[in-house]
């Protein structure tokens, strides 16, 4: 888990860092429908500044500069809208793939694990991927990692989370 949250927190510097090049994958999603989704209808009023083009991809999303009235900065990551179906539709075709009639004659005999290995694998990486899609936890885990190093290493900064605008999505 603290594994977890520090490449959380190199992907967070990583994404406030003006040297470091990012790569942008999705450039024609509608950002205020996502926010809309996410915040609610009057979401803009909760900022003094948005800015709709990300200047980060995240694992599963992308991140957007925006200020707050107070002048605090965030750094606000949107989730890819329907990357949860696309998931759950991918992990159902690989299973079906790997696991089904087709899997030993696709790749020949043998070819394969155990289907019980593999299909505990795949559990494996579908809760993974589902640990990615949960925003909620992420912050709850930053919170923590927070906690934990601000009195031993002050001189580091972990990022606070803005919890009134923080959604699990």
């Amino acid at each position: 888990r603290t594994l977890a949250v520090a490449a959380k927190v190199t992907e967070f510097l990583k994404a406030t860092d003006p040297y470091t090049k990012t790569i942008v994958f999705c450039d024609d999603i509608d950002h205020a429908e996502r926010m809309r989704q996410a915040l609610g209808p009057d979401w803009a009023e909760r900022f003094a500044h948005f800015e709709p083009q990300a200047f980060a991809a995240a694992s599963l999303g992308q991140v957007h500069r925006a200020q707050l009235e107070d002048g605090r900065a965030l750094a606000l990551k949107l989730q890819y809208p329907g990357i949860a179906a696309t998931i759950s539709s991918d992990m159902r075709l690989l299973r079906s793939l790997l696991l089904g009639r087709l899997g030993g004659l696709a790749l020949g005999e043998g070819a394969l694990p155990d289907a019980a290995l593999l299909a505990r694998v795949l559990d494996e990486i579908e809760a993974g991927l589902a640990a990615e899609l949960d925003y909620a936890q992420e912050a709850r885990a930053m919170d923590e990692f927070r906690a934990a190093l601000a009195p031993r290493l002050p001189q580091l900064v972990v990022p606070e989370v803005c919890h009134a605008l923080s959604t699990p999505q």
